[in-house]
């Protein structure tokens, strides 16, 4: 269904695309794909993305794209983080925009660089109530408040050397930045890979689009709220 609708099909993996380059020489049409990659980002961790092709099969993926000429429509890169810091977004398209590099050198020619989703909500104008909350939750599992947690949760807090250490599970929503911010840092990043300019700056001097998958970050600070009756 997707082969003969048009749509963009982001592609996770190399049977995705020969299965789509297989349909769309079938039908005789070409399909729009963007194959996004993982493997990117982040060099602290050992947490794969739960996404997309290996940066290390990105040969095979430029194999196959350039025997599928006729059936594939190879728009561009994306990528999938399990992360919300702009430092490792900012990594990732220093990776993508090598990997682009190599394509073009294929004589592919994509045009377009999705950045993912993760965008960043501001659920609070302010910190201080959140911090305040949790500064109660640590009393109460001190045993020198009311305890606010429920079966021993201790929400992602824990006991040691007689204290209480760690982090609030849920401390994300003590957060102020919302996903405008995090575009417009992410733009205005320099790219080490890149001669240290930004990432605007490379994407425009390579006519190159920036797609992004903002989810509800969209409906940020949105709400309804509705009157009860009489009032």
């Amino acid at each position: 269904m997707l082969a003969g609708s048009g749509v963009t099909v982001n592609v996770d993996n190399l049977w995705e695309l020969g299965e789509l380059a297989r349909l769309g020489r079938a039908g005789g049409y070409q399909v729009p794909v963007l194959v996004r990659m993982c493997g990117l980002g982040r060099q602290d961790s050992g947490r794969p993305s739960r996404f997309g092709v290996p940066a290390a099969r990105f040969g095979a993926v430029t194999d196959l794209l350039a025997a599928a000429r006729d059936a594939v429509d190879f728009l561009g890169l994306s990528f999938h983080l399990d992360s919300s810091e702009a430092r490792d977004r900012v990594r990732a398209v220093d990776e993508c925009l090598r990997l682009l590099e190599r394509a073009w050198a294929a004589g592919l020619s994509p045009r377009i660089l999705d950045v993912g989703g993760g965008f960043r909500q501001a659920f609070a104008d302010s910190p201080a109530p959140f911090q305040e909350y949790a500064q109660a939750v640590r009393r109460g599992l001190a045993g020198h408040g009311p305890p606010l947690t429920w079966g021993g949760a201790t929400l992602g807090f824990r006991f040691e050397d007689a204290g209480i250490r760690g982090a609030l599970m849920s401390g994300k929503y003590a957060g102020t930045a919302g996903g405008c911010d995090m575009l417009r840092e992410l733009t205005a990043s320099p790219l080490p890979g890149q001669g240290g300019r930004t990432v605007a700056r490379v994407l425009r001097e390579n006519m190159l689009e920036l797609w992004l998958e903002p989810g509800k970050a969209l409906v940020d600070h949105a709400g309804l709220r509705t009157a009860s009756p009489g009032a």
